[in-house]
């Protein structure tokens, strides 16, 4: 059996990406250079759950210092790993165009 390079050349059905943050972009972008049609990709923005909704609003009554709390603000709210939430810069954020 001959195995494809691209793996996603025999793929039939739809791609759904639930959110498109940092790590849902390059997916992304790597499945259109792979020649993925957009049409076959789907892009669902996550809800949070009651149980998110509830840990960011006790945020602001915690004895968490400022800092910690903003880390898991900003996790909450992309589902980033730590390790990617403790690496961000000012940099990488673009407030007028609303990305990182």
């Amino acid at each position: 059996m001959i195995e494809s390079s691209n793996p996603l050349a025999s793929l039939s059905g739809t791609i759904v990406l639930a959110g498109a943050g940092k790590m849902g972009g390059a997916m992304l972008s790597g499945w259109l250079a792979q020649g993925v049609a957009p049409s076959s990709i789907a892009i669902v923005d996550p809800v949070p759950s009651d149980e998110i909704k509830a840990l960011a609003a006790a945020l602001p009554g915690s004895q968490m210092d400022g800092r910690s709390a903003c880390a898991v603000r900003l996790i909450l709210a992309t589902a980033v790993r730590v390790s990617e939430a403790m690496g961000a810069r000012w940099e990488h954020v673009d407030l007028k165009a609303r990305v990182w």
